[in-house]
């Protein structure tokens, strides 16, 4: 009797079992065919898209065995997570008032090329004008002294130095500029006497013009006024050669006095010299 009732439970497990599989493999093939029509009828994602558990018949495992051996380079997958990343894919959002930067823009370009060709043409400009440049600062020694600071330092060729600082940079450059300028103006009368003796002619009135009224003032420092310190230097280290003695007072630089009485005596005897 013990024999007969496990014979008839073995007969129901097996008969429930089987309508079990037979339902769970009309649902997976249902999942199938709906994976295969979002992705492009590929047995390969059906196959990873079904839910594995401890009914499901060793065929499936077959069929997922047969899809990875007739799609080993992926690209079922590949559709898949593609058409998965479209979907979510947006627009940046991108203010219009900004520039773009430059990485995001697909051609990249040099970041500063107006800045290079600047660069590069004003050097070649200046290059090019450092001559005229030149006799155009010994030309404003000698005529135009008040406008020294515009030529020399407002062109682009120096930085804009004051006090001792100015002092030195023409006591070292200075006569250079001079003779450039003198020597340019004996070439051009050379070349064209007639023209350049009237050139000369109109040169001198500036000339007398800028120094007529000068003084020299001793309490001034040097390197504060442009005539006093071209004075300076032309009669005591341009023409001569000498030294010229500085001494500080605080923070301001001035002649000291050994070279004020040497200036002093100097005149002292020109005077003399001129008397007899």
């Amino acid at each position: 009797m013990a024999t007969i009732t496990n014979s008839v439970d073995t007969i129901h497990y097996a008969i429930v079992h089987s309508i079990v599989l037979q339902n769970r493999l009309i649902q997976l093939k249902e999942m199938e065919r709906n994976n295969s029509e979002a992705t492009d009828d590929s047995s390969f994602t059906s196959a990873l898209t079904t839910p594995v558990d401890q009914d499901v018949p060793i065929n499936v495992y077959q069929g997922i065995h047969e899809a990875l051996a007739r799609d080993r380079n992926g690209l079922a997958a590949k559709a898949r997570i593609s058409h998965r990343y479209r979907s979510n894919w947006r627009e940046p959002n991108i203010d219009p008032k900004v520039a773009p930067s430059s990485v995001l823009t697909d051609d990249h370009e040099p970041r500063y090329p107006d800045f290079v060709l600047h660069a590069v043409a004003m050097s070649a400009i200046r290059v090019l004008f450092f001559l005229p440049w030149c006799v155009a600062a010994g030309a404003t020694f000698l005529r135009f002294p008040h406008h020294l600071e515009f030529i020399i330092f407002e062109t682009g060729y120096l930085e804009p130095s004051k006090g001792i600082y100015r002092f030195a940079h023409f006591a070292e450059s200075g006569m250079q500029y001079s003779m450039t300028f003198l020597a340019s103006l004996l070439l051009f009368i050379y070349e064209y006497p007639n023209l350049g003796t009237v050139i000369t002619g109109g040169l001198l009135a500036p000339f007398f013009q800028a120094w007529q009224d000068f003084e020299v003032d001793q309490n001034l420092p040097l390197g504060h006024d442009d005539r006093q310190m071209i004075y300076i230097l032309a009669t005591s280290s341009w023409l001569t050669g000498d030294s010229v003695g500085i001494q500080k007072v605080e923070d301001q630089y001035y002649l000291s006095s050994a070279t004020l009485e040497n200036r002093e005596f100097d005149v002292f005897v020109e005077k003399d010299s001129d008397e007899e």
